[in-house]
């Protein structure tokens, strides 16, 4: 900027924890929408800020280690998301996140598709899965290459089993190769988690064609009328 006889005028810090001019950080904010997802959708962050009593107890402590420096307003933070949770529990609602946003491409189907999860009666919670979230499967492509992709919805029945679930509103070239990997991914997950007694881990492909021709009532509708990619070889 120097170079071009220019200066620079305002400096705008746009990080998860920004500080004050003394160098303390800001009051712990805990926020039900991915920083990087929220920017990138263009979608303001709510925060949850603390009351001033809570705030006035916050302490930095001396250590080299930031969870134990940083303990109080952890702490703090994990008590502001559970009175969070318990409001928005209090609603009837059953997302982990409170904003839904589909991808700009799905033509509202991802956004129908979380409205009919949020009404199903035999679900527990879900959430849809953003590239912040960080859950994603490698797989080969059908060219040979390897890459990744970001499973759509993340879904809790009230057995205990979680469900990926992959929603498309057009074909691609890569989807076996994508269904194929999830299905082992499911198969590995299940083994691991179930022998330290967790959960069952189940994949569905719901495609918009098939969804909109004939709409489920319930998940259990959802998962007995899509069974495509369940089997090897399909």
């Amino acid at each position: 900027m120097l170079q071009k006889d220019c200066k620079l005028s305002i400096q705008i810090d746009v990080t998860a924890t920004p500080k004050h001019d003394n160098g303390a950080i800001f009051v712990q904010t805990v926020s039900d929408y991915p920083l990087v997802e929220a920017i990138y959708q263009n979608v303001v962050k709510h925060p949850i800020l603390p009351d001033a009593a809570s705030c006035a107890r916050l302490r930095e402590h001396q250590s080299a280690i930031f969870t134990e420096r940083y303990v109080d307003y952890l702490q703090l933070g994990v008590e502001e998301w559970h009175k969070s949770h318990a409001e928005h529990e209090a609603l009837g609602k059953k997302a982990v996140f409170s904003k839904i946003v589909g991808e700009p491409n799905a033509g509202g189907f991802e956004l129908k598709f979380a409205r009919f999860l949020d009404e199903a009666p035999d679900i527990v919670s879900f959430a849809k899965n953003y590239l912040a979230v960080g859950f994603k499967i490698d797989y080969v492509r059908a060219n040979g290459d390897l890459s990744n992709y970001v499973p759509d919805f993340i879904v809790k029945t009230p057995d205990g089993t979680v469900w990926i679930i992959e929603t498309k509103g057009r074909e691609e070239i890569d989807l076996p190769q994508k269904m194929a990997r999830l299905r082992q991914w499911c198969i590995d997950a299940s083994e691991a988690s179930q022998a330290e007694a967790g959960p069952r881990y189940r994949f569905v492909y719901v495609d918009q064609t098939g969804y909109q021709r004939n709409p489920p009532t319930s998940f259990a509708a959802l998962v007995a009328g899509f069974g495509e990619y369940q089997q090897v070889g399909e």
